[in-house]
This record gives structure tokens, sequence and C-alpha cells, in this order.
């Protein structure tokens, strides 16, 4: 009984071990299985990137006050709620931004208008405040120049609206300078025409180009608000400048260099809308 039940045991160990394979997979099948895993593991991480806080799970957009992160969070949210591409959320991001901005510019642009108008008025009286040298009459030069500015309704605090424009951009130059160096998922393959990988440096220069020449065109078509007034050694100096950037941002991203055209051509075109008549009117 014992001796029958060991030879049952090693016939049934043996058939097993007939059956376990001998030899290694081939190359072909190696390959083949890297290639599956590779193409599952890439179809995870690109399911992940269509979710709000893919970017804060690899490191990037920690927090909501730093302008770079904010930019980074506001270029998630727009990717993932529209589905547009990376080059298509970049361009509308931008746009977005530049539209809630547009009412400051244009109480910024009305400061401007109005300061021109009561300027030599407003010029004699500060010559005559430079020139006091009684405290009493220094005060009571600096009550008619405050009442001149509110006779004409004039707040120069909106001049500074402009100046916001600067955290916003370095915001999104740093900002999308950090992504394009990961490179976040899509990057590499959600660009367009001839810039297809946004995380790598435009070939052909056609973005450095666009944005040296919509910065030409507004600054000589009078600013961001359309009303300033620029000497003739400024105006070439604008010309030479954006000139001079194009070897400057040869090696940046394309993403990063698309944001620098696509917010340039928008100011081209806020800097019509203020110069156009009808527009100043209403």
């Amino acid at each position: 009984m014992g001796i029958s039940a060991i030879r049952f045991n090693s016939s049934e160990a043996s058939k097993a071990a007939s059956e376990i394979q001998t030899q290694l997979p081939s190359f072909e099948a190696t390959d083949s299985i890297t290639s599956s895993i590779a193409e599952q593991a890439s179809q995870i991480v690109g399911e992940a990137s269509n979710q709000i806080g893919y970017l804060n799970s690899i490191g990037l957009a920690k927090s909501w006050w730093w302008p770079p992160d904010l930019i980074q969070h506001a270029l998630e949210y727009v990717h993932v709620y529209t589905g547009l591409p990376w080059w298509g959320t970049i361009c509308a991001t931008t746009i977005l931004i530049r539209l809630l901005m547009f009412p400051l510019y244009v109480k910024s642009s009305d400061t401007i208008a109005r300061n021109s108008r009561i300027k030599p008025e407003m010029d004699k009286i500060n010559a005559e405040l430079m020139s006091s040298t009684d405290m009493v009459e220094g005060q009571r030069v600096a009550m008619r120049r405050k009442k001149l500015l509110a006779d004409n309704g004039i707040k120069n605090r909106y001049l500074a609206a402009p100046m916001l424009q600067i955290p916003i951009a370095l915001g999104f130059f740093s900002g999308i300078r950090q992504m394009a160096n990961f490179p976040v998922d899509g990057f590499t393959n959600q660009g367009i025409a001839w810039f297809q990988d946004l995380s790598l440096a435009d070939p052909y220069l056609g973005l450095q180009v666009i944005t040296a020449a919509v910065f030409i065109s507004f600054t000589r078509l009078g600013g961001e608000t359309g009303a300033q007034q620029f000497s003739p050694q400024m105006k070439k100096f604008f010309t030479i400048m954006p000139l001079l950037s194009i070897p400057a941002t040869m090696n940046l991203s394309s993403a990063i260099v698309l944001y620098f055209a696509v917010n340039g051509a928008f100011s081209v075109v806020q800097t019509l809308l203020l110069r156009n008549k009808w527009v100043r009117s209403k």
C-alpha cells in the first residue's frame, strides 16, 4: 500500500516535470512582452494626465499662490475640462487670462487719455509745487492738484494695471518651462504644425519670428493701452530688442515661445481695439 502510493506520487511528479518548459523565450517574444508592458504603462500615464491632480503628483503645481504653480493649475484645469491638446491649452489659457485683465487695461488707457487732456494745467501745478518753499503754500497747491484730478475723474492707480502682466508673464514662463523640462505627458506629441514636440525648441524659429513681429507692432501702435506715446529713440529700441530676442530665445522650448507669440498677438488686437474711436467712446 505505501509502496504503490510512493510510485503513484513519483509518476505524477515526473509528468508535471515533463510539462515544465526547459527553453528560454525567444528575443521576439521578449520584445513583444516588453512592448506590451510599455504600451500599457504609457496608457496608464496618459489616462492619469487627463485627471486633475496629475501635475501635483509629479511634483508640479504645488501651491495656489506662487505664480508658476498658479499658472500650472490653470493650464491643467483647461486641459482636463476642455479636452484640448497642450498647444491649444496654452493658447486658450493665455487668451482667457488676458480677457480677464482687459478691463484693467481699459481703465489704464482711459486714465492716460484723461491725463493727456489736463497735461498743460497739471504741468503748471507741478512746477508750482516743486518751486514752493512754504509748507502752507505747498499744501494749497497740492489740494489744487488733487481737485483737478478729481474733477476730471482721474485715478492714477489704474496706471499701474499693466504692471500686473509682469508676474503673470513670469508665471507662464517658469511654469511652462518646468512642464516642458519634465516633460509632462503629451508635451512631446501634442504640438501643431511644424512644432509637434512642445518640449523641444522650434526647429525653424517660426514662433520666434512671429513673436518679434507682433511685439514691434503693438509698441508702434501705442503699447498695450493704445495711448502711450514713445519717443523716436524708444521706438527704435522697441524695434531692435525684439529682433535680438530671436537668437536669445532660439533654444527655449516651443511651448514657452508659443505663449510669447499668443500673448503678443493678443496685445496687438487689444491695442487696435483701444485705439478704435467707437470703442474708446464706449
